[in-house]
């Protein structure tokens, strides 16, 4: 299992991000590229809420979704 610095996901939070998302994209950026089930068994939240993040966090351009089955994401360069 990763561990989050609580630092580092209420900085996220201050920018606008729910904490949800934040562990969502922390986790991601750890183990880049990533199924859902995987972030999902990596921090604790409900799959349903994984995906639900990762929706968002692509529409905020912070996530990419590769067409593969099932869906593989992973964070694209800043």
């Amino acid at each position: 299992m990763i561990v989050l610095a609580e630092s580092e996901i209420d900085f996220l939070i201050q920018l606008g991000l729910t904490k949800t998302q934040a562990k969502v994209y922390l986790t991601l950026l750890r183990l880049d590229p990533a199924k859902a089930r995987t972030i999902y068994k990596n921090t604790n939240v409900p799959r349903p809420e994984v995906y639900r993040s990762l929706d968002e966090l692509q529409k905020l351009g912070l996530v990419e979704r590769e067409i593969a089955k099932p869906f593989v994401f992973h964070t694209p360069p800043l």
